[in-house]
């Protein structure tokens, strides 16, 4: 048995074990019996946003009463609540007693406290020039380095909107593929703050599309005068959040596509019936348990999600396409010491049917979901099952510093930590229609290396990893996203 193999049997044993890991509290057991009495809440530093906005994320209101010790964990949830807004680069909250009510009670005291909450807000408008490539990640374009492919134009986009969490972005993008579209999404659209919807609408057109996949290399054919694939997309969504940590959402989209000959005589099982124009709806119910301290970049508590996503509606018999797929994404985040962490992840996806035509079916090697290692390989098929494995040590925590010659708070007060990885992943896909040319289909494949992560404000991640898959493979790469 190989060193590889003995490394990475160690840490899948260690993952097997996650439920066993103990979330280490350093507390001062010694906690105060005190009854406080919530008085008030005050906020300052929230210029755009709305006060409603504020207390939808808070543990505790107005008139609570409340021990001293459950108070403190009611202020640490709502503290990462505000956070995991993403509209603020630093949230502060602290007490401030006021004169005590006198109780007269021999075991408690009753105390009256100030609620004071200090934000920071970001910059909530982007208009910016966006320059695009054309190819899965940053490191398969890196690998190419094409310059033919780069598609440009800018995004417009407004966060926080009206104060109210509110979000409009605006599309418009020229060149190698071209995109021009309007999203408009509002959180809350009754007094509980409980329903809020999305809305959007996207035509792209694109001079080049995937085909096929061959030897796990994406198959792309190219016009360079014409366009080889349209689509056209419209979009509604309901979400709804009861609490601070379930969402539920149901989502109806209608799309229609415009294939070129060319795709469907590269490949007979491109699409259904070598349809050219296929328009159907399509439903996708998620529901999503989240109860992370960071979403961005996350180092205690656990996250679930799953997705039921129908392609299609057959009420005829013969209406194409007609396919459901369930994803689900289970992951766990352990804090053993301040500095040292562990995180696991496991990703799935599940197709039902016995067929499911290539443009339809992409499983790994495509936007977060790829083994270490892997980056360069698109595995697919129609199940897979994706384990990720992360530990964590802090080399230097987090730094707050002041940019003496940039005015605006916004940006002058920044935050970064850098942390090292020791990481191992591995996965499996099923495919029962290209196995015989993509040999990394139907078995194990697994990744191991080390990297380093950069975080900072506005939710920026920068990672490089070395790392070696079971193929016998070594490299650096480059992501912008948390591993898991």
């Amino acid at each position: 048995m190989t060193k590889l193999r003995r490394l990475f049997i160690i840490i899948c044993i260690l993952a097997s074990a996650i439920k066993g890991f103990p979330e280490v509290c350093f507390c001062d057991s010694n906690y105060s019996n005190k009854v406080l009495i919530i008085k008030q809440i005050v906020f300052s530093g929230n210029l755009v946003t709305k006060e409603s906005i504020l207390l939808r994320e808070l543990q505790f209101l107005v008139g609570d009463t409340i021990s001293e010790q459950d108070l403190n964990s009611a202020i640490s949830v709502s503290r990462d609540n505000l956070t995991n807004t993403s509209l603020f680069n630093f949230v502060t909250i602290q007490t401030e007693a006021l004169p005590d009510l006198g109780s007269k009670k021999p075991d408690q005291t009753y105390y009256e406290v100030r609620i004071k909450i200090n934000l920071i807000e970001r910059w909530y408008t982007w208009p910016f020039p966006v320059f695009l490539i054309k190819e899965r990640n940053f490191n398969s374009w890196a690998k190419s380095r094409s310059i033919n492919d780069i598609t440009y134009g800018f995004f417009l986009q407004q966060n926080n909107f009206r104060g109210r969490k509110e979000r409009l972005l605006l599309t418009l993008l020229y060149g190698y593929d071209q995109k021009a579209g309007l999203t408009y999404e509002k959180p809350y659209i009754n007094r509980k703050q409980t329903i809020g919807f999305v809305c959007s609408a996207f035509f792209t057109r694109n001079h080049s599309a995937s085909y096929a996949s061959y030897q796990n290399k994406v198959q792309s054919a190219r016009f360079i005068d014409d366009f080889i694939l349209n689509n056209v997309e419209l979009l509604t969504r309901l979400t709804y959040r009861k609490d601070f940590h379930v969402y539920h959402s149901l989502s109806v989209k209608y799309t229609r596509l415009n294939f070129s000959d060319t795709l469907l005589k590269l490949n007979s099982d491109f699409n259904f019936e070598k349809m050219k124009h296929p328009d159907f709806w399509g439903f996708t119910y998620r529901l999503k348990v989240d109860f992370r301290d960071n979403q961005p970049y996350p180092l205690k508590g656990w996250f679930f999600d799953t997705e039921f996503i129908k392609t299609g509606i057959d009420l005829t018999g013969g209406q194409k396409p007609d396919l459901l797929n369930v994803k689900s994404s289970l992951r766990k985040y352990v804090e053993f010491t301040p500095r040292f962490h562990y995180a696991a992840g496991i990703n799935s996806k599940y197709s039902f049917g016995q067929y499911v035509p290539y443009y339809y079916q992409k499983a790994l090697g495509y936007e977060n979901d790829f083994v270490r290692g892997y980056e360069y390989y698109v595995i697919d098929g129609q199940d897979y099952m994706l384990v990720k494995n992360n530990f964590k040590w802090t080399i230097l925590p987090t730094v707050e510093k002041n940019i003496p010659f940039i005015k605006t708070e916004k940006f002058s007060r920044i935050h970064y930590t850098i942390y090292m990885n020791v990481f191992g992943d591995f996965a499996y896909v099923n495919d029962n229609t290209l196995n015989n040319a993509n040999l990394l289909a139907n078995r194990w494949i697994s990744g191991l290396g080390v990297g380093f992560d950069f975080v900072t404000y506005y939710d920026k991640v920068f990672r490089i990893e070395f790392s070696r898959n079971n193929k016998g493979e070594t490299g650096f790469f480059l992501n912008f996203v948390s591993p898991i």
